[in-house]
């Protein structure tokens, strides 16, 4: 039997896959990576980011999501939420 999971397809990948299409560049501190970290993630690029994952994911992200900018990780946590999972941390 073939095993047809990746394990490189997974809601934290997407979200970073989104993020270096979004701003432009690798997110140089994976999930604990903070608007700090990356002048570009700006408040429009926060949008795309958003738009984006939830797109990759078929999920819909919280609200707050599309205004608060605090660390990739925090998105990932959502997603996993919004999937139905969670995320121990």
């Amino acid at each position: 039997m073939m095993n047809t999971t990746d394990p490189d397809d997974t809601p934290d990948r997407a979200i970073l896959q989104a993020f270096a299409e979004t701003v432009g560049t690798q997110a140089p501190r994976g999930l604990q990576t903070t608007p700090a970290d990356i002048a570009a993630w700006d408040s429009l690029a926060q949008v795309h980011l958003v738009t984006a994952i939830e797109a990759r994911l078929s999920v819909t992200l919280p609200d707050e999501a599309l205004t608060t900018r605090t660390t990739l990780g925090d998105l990932a946590a959502q997603a996993h939420r919004a999937l139905g999972g969670s995320l121990a941390r």
